[in-house]
């Protein structure tokens, strides 16, 4: 089961998903994986991709990067690759109840997810994405999480006493207090 954390300029995740020539993947994000009625399946989590990974590598999802060889807990990377952002849990058996859940990242807001292949329901409000059934072999591709960069506006109100409508400061131009402004 795979899919994408990105960064969401257009703000359209939730109906594209992950779209290479237009977003960013997001490294080193925690995404969770967990199946509900199955009291064996301990929660797995994976950190999004810090760099692309190669064909022929091994991704680690305790960590983000990648390993030439393989080993306990490391999943092999598909022949597309694995670019920044993406997660990949491999190993997993058939049945039904999984549900993948992204940990918002500092300083973003969810713009969208997306559900992948195997069906499930997206919730952007949770972050989640649930409902999620995997058939024997299947790749499950698409589970992908838009965020949008948090951003700032600050100013001054003033009076403008030197007429070269530039704020020179308190000393030249003083502040008015009380004034109220909105954001739109």
């Amino acid at each position: 089961l795979s899919g994408t954390v990105f960064v969401d300029p257009n703000g359209n995740g939730a109906t594209y998903g992950f779209e290479p020539d237009t977003d960013t993947g997001l490294g080193g994000v925690t995404v969770t994986l967990t199946q509900s009625g199955n009291p064996v399946f301990t929660p797995v989590t994976a950190v999004t991709a810090t760099a692309a990974i190669l064909a022929g590598q091994y991704y680690n999802p305790a960590t983000g990067g990648s390993s030439p060889t393989p080993g306990a807990g490391l999943c092999p990377v598909p022949a597309a690759g694995l670019g920044v952002g993406q997660y990949l849990f491999c190993d997993l058996l058939s049945g039904s109840g999984y549900q993948v859940v992204e940990t918002q990242p500092a300083g973003y807001s969810t713009t969208g997810n997306k559900e992948g292949n195997a069906g499930g329901t997206a919730n952007a409000g949770t972050d989640t994405t649930s409902g999620i059934t995997l058939a024997s072999g299947q790749a499950a591709t698409g589970y992908d999480f838009g965020e949008s960069v948090l951003t700032a506006v600050s100013g001054r109100v003033y009076v403008e006493t030197g007429g070269n409508t530039s704020d020179d400061g308190t000393g030249t131009d003083p502040g008015i207090a009380g004034v109220t402004v909105t954001l739109t």
